[in-house]
């Protein structure tokens, strides 16, 4: 089912319930024996109609960012979880000190600098982001990234979107002031190449 096509809005995801523009069912609802069905989508996929590499884009970013005399521009290459709403599936708030956006925080970002080289960023957390932000979008990539995260409507459960990576002129970024546990002092043997290969020559 396209929702949308080339920015124009073509249908919604709908259940057993008609609305004044829709007045059939497009067989979208979820729910379950804690939730009564409404209208969700399962698998989003978001395609860019000329979408650029993943180096033109980093081009771009720093030209961006050149241009407004910043020192450096972020990248984001991994969120981490986002609020879907106010309360979990049984009623409880989440009582979290500091409430999660719904882009959720960066988990990997790195500081890009005008010789393109990257510096990896700890700490960091969005600002307020709007919908009417999405308008702001300069430019799409051609490569894809999956994040799955439970629905805030029907049954919750899982939805993936499928994306492209997006660039944003102007995204608020904050340092997270929150208490954050301390890196491992010690690497995992796990992923230690020689440790492992050391625990392979001892067999």
């Amino acid at each position: 089912m396209t929702l949308v096509d080339r920015g124009v809005l073509k249908t919604l995801a709908m259940g057993r319930r008609p609305r004044k523009e829709i007045a059939a069912s497009n067989g979208h609802a979820r729910g379950s024996s804690y939730f009564p069905p409404a209208p969700a989508v399962s698998n989003l996929l978001v395609r860019a109609s000329s979408g650029r590499s993943h180096e033109e884009l980093k081009k771009e970013l720093i030209q961006q960012a050149t241009a407004q005399g910043l020192p450096f521009a972020l990248l984001v290459r991994a969120l981490g979880p986002g609020r879907t709403e106010e309360t979990d599936m049984f009623g409880m708030s989440f009582g979290e000190a500091r409430p999660r956006s719904p882009l959720g925080d960066p988990a990997l970002a790195w500081k890009v600098f005008p010789d393109g080289r990257e510096e990896l960023v700890r700490g960091l957390s969005f600002g307020p982001v709007a919908i009417r932000d999405l308008r702001d979008i300069s430019a799409a990539g051609t490569d894809t990234w999956v994040l799955s995260r439970p629905s805030s409507v029907g049954a919750h459960a899982p939805v993936s979107v499928v994306a492209p990576e997006l660039l944003f002129p102007d995204l608020e970024l904050r340092r997270d002031t929150s208490t954050a546990p301390k890196p491992p002092l010690l690497s995992n043997p796990w992923f230690d190449k020689s440790a492992a290969g050391k625990g392979a020559k001892k067999r």
